[in-house]
């Protein structure tokens, strides 16, 4: 009897803990980052993400993407206006064979954006909100995953900003977009890890291009203006009389 009451309780245990078990990804969730300008404060760069996850036993829900401290976004793209174009890529099953395009989009939130996947038979929408990074502190981009029946469980995504939707920092240095966490239907969120071969962090390298004001043309022309004014005066002046 203790032996059946033994094996009972352990499985007991092991049903109250499964749904834990099964809620954790079975491999890590990959994502990485690269850019088209390393340059410092950069306002033409594009850059692009590719997030994975390849457990096809687990659902990836939602993601947490670190925006360096030292970035900033375009005020252009911190509107109420919709549908401004910010990212398009696409969205499908790691082997490739099954894949849609997506674009996301601002909407009358500044801070909120919308992503549309056509996957041809529906659409699908899911959601986008930016915290801005700022000189000291980092942002983030929370993003929803849509469940879409065709692809699965196991999904990747490649999103490419539009030129300039981050403005470089100014101040060169290694800029690491992490650590950034993939949640899945129920349980913790784990740090995502980049593919072998590709990285998180982003290096800013050179010299900032100097940015010249309205106010420093205004004074140089004003200058320029004076100088042209004096030496016509002289040539022209008063002429002297025997």
């Amino acid at each position: 009897m203790k032996r059946i009451a033994l094996l009972i309780t352990t499985v007991l245990m092991l049903l109250a803990i499964a749904p834990y078990a099964l809620a954790d990804f079975a491999a890590t969730p990959t994502l990485d980052v690269t850019t088209s300008s390393n340059h410092p404060g950069a306002t033409d760069a594009v850059y692009t993400f590719h997030i994975e996850n390849t457990d096809k036993s687990t659902t990836l829900t939602s993601l947490s993407t670190v925006i360096p401290a030292g970035y900033s976004v375009n005020p252009e793209f911190i509107t109420t206006k919709p549908g401004i174009t910010i990212m398009k890529g696409k969205a499908g099953a790691p082997n490739g064979f099954l894949s849609a395009p997506f674009t996301v989009e601002t909407t009358t939130k500044p801070d909120n954006y919308l992503t549309t996947i056509n996957a041809i038979v529906a659409v699908y929408h899911s959601e986008i909100v930016l915290t801005e990074p700022t000189s000291t502190a980092e942002g983030k981009l929370e993003i929803q995953i849509p469940s879409v029946p065709l692809i699965g469980n196991a999904v990747f995504l490649d999103a490419s900003t539009v030129p300039g939707f981050f403005i470089n920092p100014s101040t060169a240095g290694n800029y690491t977009w992490g650590p950034s966490l993939a949640s899945p239907a129920s349980g913790p969120a784990v740090a995502m890890v980049a593919r072998p071969g590709y990285t998180q962090t982003v290096t800013i390298t050179g010299t900032p291009v100097p940015e010249f004001s309205n106010s420093w043309l205004i004074a140089s022309f004003a200058v320029l203006a004076v100088a042209v004014f004096a030496r016509a005066h002289r040539r022209n002046g008063p002429k002297s009389h025997p």
